[in-house]
């Protein structure tokens, strides 16, 4: 039976906070003030300046981090974030997107490698975003398909993945940006300890792959990180170039909207189809689990296929200054179709989660979610910004 504890040093930023948060009257949309001396906090006066700053031009945040898996054992790391503002106005007459890049790394007591450079930078009409990464750990193989496998049902492989891919977006007009993704992946799977590597992995057991593809997005939220009103809509059509096999495209359409309630409640829901045409390679399949999708999956590797569809939605309430609470509901499923069994074998999920504002100003948040799916799994994700 899986099991996995993750725990982080940041859950005493939470803890630690919480006092001076409830004195203060303060909303989450004002800058953060300095109080007066006999109301500080000593985690205010001096520990938090280590893991928290924000400036008129560099803001930082600094997390060590600990997690423990049943196969990968105990993990130390770091994540951080780096906020470069700008006081140069956009289109709509607001202060442009801050450039803010997220270094995190993670090193198991077995070996096992974690690490990941993500960087998103605007300039007048041009933004730019993606990510620098290499992850060396053991997976879990469950098949490729629809049917819901067991816990222990599934095979083990070791992965390591170089991946490398950013996205180029020029804004026509205050609401509408046009774009180019490019990406480089390279992965090599093999057995894992006496294991032997499953059929449909040994075919190719290292892979590079180049991909290039279009991009659309309309954006009429009212803030990048944290909006309360407005929706966005992404299209991506990408072309993968692999060394070993067919080439392939995939094709995902994802649609947000948010509303604001009873002042200090934000209603936002959040829809994604994927689909895949040509033999998709196991590794860049459709899922509809992880941090972003189905909180309450056990694994991103369980329901794979060429096609997927999904449906989330989340209620978000601040709780005191510096804190909120969310809770979520979610449905979905693959399919190697696009037909009426898309809407069979529903998996579904339900969880609840807290947000930590670690940097006020920018509305960004360290992001806590437990969740639960309707046939008895469970996830716990620590990361930063909003699922959607």
């Amino acid at each position: 039976m899986k099991f996995k504890v993750i725990i982080s040093f940041c859950c005493f930023l939470f803890l630690s906070g919480l006092g001076y948060a409830q004195k203060s009257n303060y909303t989450p949309n004002e800058e953060m003030k300095i109080m007066p001396n006999h109301e500080k906090r000593f985690w205010h006066e001096n520990i938090d300046k280590i893991f928290r700053k924000e400036g008129e031009k560099l803001s930082y945040s600094f997390s060590p981090v600990i997690s423990k898996d049943d196969i990968k054992g105990l993990e130390l790391g770091v994540l951080s974030i780096l906020v470069f503002s700008s006081q140069k106005r956009n289109l709509n007459g607001q202060q442009q997107k801050p450039t803010v890049i997220t270094p995190s790394f993670l090193y198991s007591k077995k070996g096992y490698i974690s690490s990941a450079v993500k960087f998103d930078a605007t300039s007048n009409r041009w933004s730019f975003n993606g990510e620098i990464s290499y992850n060396d750990y053991v997976a879990r193989y469950y098949e490729v398909g629809n049917s819901t496998p067991k816990k222990n049902d599934y095979e083990l492989f070791d992965t390591k993945r170089t991946l490398l891919f950013s996205k180029i977006y020029y804004q026509l007009n205050s609401a509408i940006s046009t774009g180019i993704y490019a990406e480089y992946s390279k992965i090599v799977n093999s057995k894992h300890k006496d294991t032997p590597l499953a059929a449909s992995l040994s075919k190719h057991p290292k892979i590079r792959t180049f991909a290039i593809g279009s991009l659309l997005k309309i954006d009429k939220r009212n803030h990048f990180n944290y909006p309360s009103k407005g929706y966005m809509i992404k299209l991506n059509v990408n072309s993968y170039f692999p060394n070993k096999g067919s080439k392939y495209q995939k094709y995902k359409f994802d649609f947000r909207k948010f509303h604001k309630i009873n002042g200090k409640g934000i209603i936002a829901w959040n829809t994604i189809l994927e689909s895949s045409i040509g033999k998709t390679p196991y590794h860049n399949l459709s899922t509809i689990s992880g941090a972003n999708k189905l909180r309450g999956l056990d694994n991103p590797n369980q329901y794979l296929n060429k096609h997927a569809v999904l449906a989330q939605i989340e209620y978000r309430h601040n709780l005191c200054t510096d804190l909120s609470g969310v809770l979520f509901t979610g449905l979905g499923n693959t399919n190697n179709k696009i037909n009426n069994h898309l809407l069979q074998h529903i998996k579904g999920v339900a969880g609840f989660g807290l947000r930590y504002s670690i940097m006020p100003e920018q509305k960004l948040n360290l992001r806590l979610d437990y969740g639960i799916g309707f046939k008895n799994t469970r996830s716990f994700f620590i990361t930063v910004s909003e699922a959607f």
